[in-house]
């Protein structure tokens, strides 16, 4: 009788040699192993300056820590005991280069903080600045516009709290960014930047801890495996 194709269908599927299923164990273990690739993103950090460097080297560090871990638990030949150390060692060298970035940049904003400072308040005399403010009292809708012609204003109206030039904390606040866009334009766009790259540092640094960290608690709570039995499922 002659075969149809659905017996032969039937046949290969009964086949003896047929490859068998893989073994739960060592799947277990594979994902015990397998480290996701590194979520840093290089391209996180935008803009120029120092504060933009700094980030930029420190993330890369932590790039090429996430790389060797990952990298090193796709070796077979390493064991879960060495693993951890080679991680542990490792993360740790990566976030110690991240605290130093920050701390870097943190003293970067510090620096450019000053600088504003300097550019909207410059020294005034007293009198002058009470002369000033009784000034500002008088028509407090004229704050903003003065703190933008004058940085001598703005020194006196931001040298105190709202109050003292009769203004109300948005009419403050409205003269300050006014003072702070016409006298230090360059130094307020350099502090955007620093803080931009600052919190991009601080979410990398999170993520790895958050990710590496729990990976690594799992190897050092792992019991022994047999490498024998792990090579041979690759």
């Amino acid at each position: 009788m002659q075969k149809l194709p659905i017996d032969e269908a039937i046949a290969a599927r009964n086949t003896a040699g047929r490859a068998p299923y893989p073994d739960p164990e060592i799947t277990r273990r594979q994902q015990l192993r397998a480290v996701k690739p590194p979520p840093v993103d290089l391209l996180a950090v935008t803009g120029e300056g120092p504060s933009a460097d700094t980030a930029r080297h420190a993330m890369r560090n932590l790039h090429e820590t996430w790389t060797l871990i990952h990298d090193s638990a796709k070796n077979f030949e390493v064991e879960l005991k060495e693993l951890t150390k080679v991680g542990q060692n490792a993360l740790k060298r990566g976030l110690k280069s991240a605290d130093a970035a920050g701390a870097k940049i943190n003293e970067q904003i510090a620096h450019i903080d000053s600088k504003i400072k300097a550019a909207t308040q410059p020294n005034i005399t007293p009198q002058m600045a009470a002369e000033i403010r009784s000034m500002v009292r008088d028509d407090p809708k004229r704050a903003a516009g003065l703190c933008r012609s004058d940085a001598r204003i703005a020194s006196a109206i931001l040298g105190g709290p709202a109050a003292l030039s009769g203004l109300d904390e948005k009419t403050y606040e409205v003269a300050r960014q006014s003072a702070l866009l016409a006298h230090a334009p360059d130094e307020v766009g350099q502090r955007k930047v620093a803080e931009a790259a600052l919190a991009a540092l601080n979410r990398a640094g999170s993520s790895a801890v958050a990710n590496l960290q729990t990976k690594l608690l799992q190897w050092e709570e792992a019991t022994p495996v047999s490498l024998d039995k792990l090579r041979a499922a690759t």
